[in-house]
């Protein structure tokens, strides 16, 4: 398969993000450039819920019920967006067309950019990242294709069957599901596409969106937003080869939009023309795909709104010096008291009991990294680490923005914890909503290292137009002519930041994570996933497969359909220890052979002892793994790739 023969499979998954969002963004009552930029980020959002909503009502996952979906989600839009609070003013509609040029020139940019990098460094569309969660992620695909639900509060039941509620954020696979049915795609190859759509516009366009609510619908902020999003290695390549983080790619690429309607609800930001209604459902929006997509964005979000709060507050609180009262300053203190106190019970209820990564760094060290922009990347790009640290001088001088300053601040103080704290009660209570994950946390640091650059560059431009215009004798539109001039200088400059070497060794990376090279086949091998492609016509129907999840052959779920006896490196329960053990010495009517036949266990993927990680639980299959002299029968075989029959447990008439 060529790239070339996914083309509809990108048109179907960019359908999905942008039109939905966008008739939610229009009826919300956004106008212009931010109609497109919040638009995947709400379109996520209506995904995740309808997952949910279609899990409580017993209904079957389809495009056509997220269709029914939007359509009630777009009326509510426009419901509180009309009647919820005033609006504000519009621009009229030629005076968009500057932020609009300005966000197609910024999102062709980067779509581009990262695009070209990741179709490199995936290689074929039908390669995997051989990496830990990469397992879970494809059998969970298949899980929503299987069960037709694509609800969070129960994707989990594919690893605990009897739990009613097994709750695990479903939007990345829900979405690449619906890829998967509507183009007729195998699943790895509906990922990448997944993939590719969220690093290369979701991403971008999210980040667009929060420069115009702060900086401006203007040409010059959208444009270089765009230059920079393709800029640094933490976010987003640095996800495709760490885990991969695919859930977490997609809650932090629709993060800005969240972040965004936070500073139009605290009047942090430029004039939105929308009402409170309006901002409110975006949101509610950016939250929903935030929490379906993987909480970690939430938390994120939390972690940024304690300065944007509390600037928030400390405006509102000096707004009202003339009028203040005993009765009003009690007010507002209780609201700063119960704020905190919201976000520190959340904050609690998030922690996760990961306590297993220690720090590599000196503080001094992750803090460099922070302020040039540098972390999960093996070089320095001036350029950047420049309007990185322009943006911070401009931020301590501009009182107006000082809350983006803040958001960097908590961003590049949660990177330094993870990445040099030991281990103990303080860095478990900072980051352990992250699992004490670094390259989580350093994937934060993009986000906000964007809007510290583009609040210097925008400084710069603006300063610099200011200039020429106040010249004794010159016309009014020099100045704005100065300011296109500059702005397209500035962003060209930058632009080689994007093919630093820092970027391609990212991107290099990456490639060999989605390797079949035999040098980097972590999980599955050529000649393994050549075997698995022959399943179906190998395996009777309603067979189990007894397999080794920690060698790749979990992943046969994925690619077939035909269940395995564990979806993930899990720990097996006590009867498929028993028979994961010594099936393959066992005879017919034996114990081990009655648990294989309550398991529904009839043949084995033996895949070989070349685990992915080393880990002692890697070593609890002798009989899946190790096969080769046992009483099986052979049934197919490509290289050292082999299928079993338990012709050993069935009696005569069995077989």
């Amino acid at each position: 398969m060529s790239w070339w023969d996914t083309a509809p499979a990108f048109v179907l998954v960019i359908s999905i993000l942008l039109l939905p969002g966008a008739l939610i963004a229009l009826a919300a009552g956004a106008r212009g450039a931010s109609v497109i930029a919040a638009a995947p980020a709400l379109g996520v959002g209506l995904v995740g819920l309808s997952g949910i909503a279609g899990g409580l009502l017993g209904i079957r996952w389809t495009l056509w019920w997220v269709g029914v979906c939007a359509v009630v989600v777009i009326l509510l839009s426009w419901v509180f967006g009309r009647y919820v609070g005033p609006r504000g003013p519009r621009q009229r509609f030629v005076s968009q067309w500057p932020g609009l040029i300005g966000l197609i020139s910024g999102a062709v940019f980067a779509a581009a950019v990262i695009g070209q990098q990741l179709k490199f460094a995936i290689d074929r569309p039908d390669h995997i990242a051989q990496r830990y969660d990469n397992v879970f992620h494809l059998n969970a695909v298949r899980y929503i294709l299987e069960s037709d639900n694509a609800s969070t509060l129960t994707l989990g039941r594919m690893l605990l069957p009897t739990n009613t509620v097994a709750i695990y954020p479903s939007a990345w696979h829900s979405i690449v599901a619906l890829i998967t049915d509507g183009a007729g795609l195998e699943i790895p190859v509906a990922s990448n596409v997944m993939n590719i759509a969220v690093a290369a516009v979701v991403w971008p366009l999210s980040c667009m969106f929060l420069s115009s609510v702060v900086f401006g619908a203007r040409w010059f902020p959208l444009a270089v937003t765009g230059v920079l999003s393709t800029c640094f290695a933490a976010f987003p390549l640095a996800l495709f080869d760490w885990g991969p983080l695919f859930p977490n790619l997609l809650s932090y690429a629709a993060l800005p939009v969240a972040i965004g309607y936070v500073a139009a609800l605290c009047r942090l930001s430029q004039p939105t023309g929308m009402s409170v209604g309006g901002l409110a459902i975006g949101l509610v929006g950016g939250c929903a795909a935030l929490g379906t997509a993987q909480p970690n964005g939430l938390v994120a979000l939390m972690a940024f709104f304690i300065p944007m709060g509390l600037w928030a507050w400390i405006r509102w609180f000096k707004g009202q010096s003339g009028s203040r009262t005993k009765r009003s300053i009690l007010t507002q203190v209780a609201v700063l008291i119960g704020s905190a106190g919201a976000i520190v019970l959340a904050w609690y209820a998030l922690l996760l009991g990961y306590d297993d990564r220690d720090p590599f760094t000196t503080g001094g060290a992750a803090l460099g990294e922070a302020l040039t922009g540098t972390a999960s990347s093996t070089e320095t790009t001036w350029m950047l680490a420049a309007a990185i640290l322009i943006g911070v001088v401009v931020l301590i001088r501009q009182p107006r923005w000082a809350w983006i300053l803040g958001c960097f601040a908590v961003a590049a103080a949660l990177y330094v914890v993870v990445a040099s704290e030991p281990r103990g009660p303080v860095r478990m209570t900072l980051t352990g909503a992250w699992y004490q994950d670094a390259p989580r946390l350093a994937a934060l640091l993009p986000l906000v290292s964007v809007m510290v650059a583009v609040a210097g560059l925008v400084w710069l431009v603006d300063r610099s137009a200011a200039l020429v215009g106040a010249l004794r004798g010159t016309p009014a539109w020099l100045g704005k002519v100065a300011s296109v001039v500059v702005g397209a200088a500035v962003v060209g400059v930058l632009i080689p930041s994007a093919f630093s070497d820092g970027m391609e060794a990212s991107t290099q990376k990456v490639s060999k994570a989605f390797s079949f090279d035999p040098k980097y086949t972590d999980i599955l091998t050529l000649d393994e996933r050549t075997l698995i492609a022959r399943l179906p016509d190998l395996v009777g129907k309603g067979s189990v497969i007894g397999v080794n999840p920690w060698n790749g052959g979990a992943l046969a779920y994925s690619y077939t359909g035909i269940k395995v006896s564990q979806y993930h490196m899990t720990d097996p329960d006590k009867v498929l220890a028993l028979v994961a053990q010594s099936a393959d010495e066992a005879n017919a009517g034996s114990a081990v052979c009655v648990r294989a036949r309550e398991l529904g266990i009839d043949y084995v993927l033996d895949f070989g002892s070349d685990y992915l990680l080393d880990f002692d639980n890697a070593f609890l299959y002798p009989a899946f793994d190790d096969a080769g002299d046992s009483k099986y029968t052979l049934v197919d075989q490509v290289g050292a790739a082999k299928l079993f029959k338990l012709g050993n447990c069935f009696e005569v008439s069995d077989q």
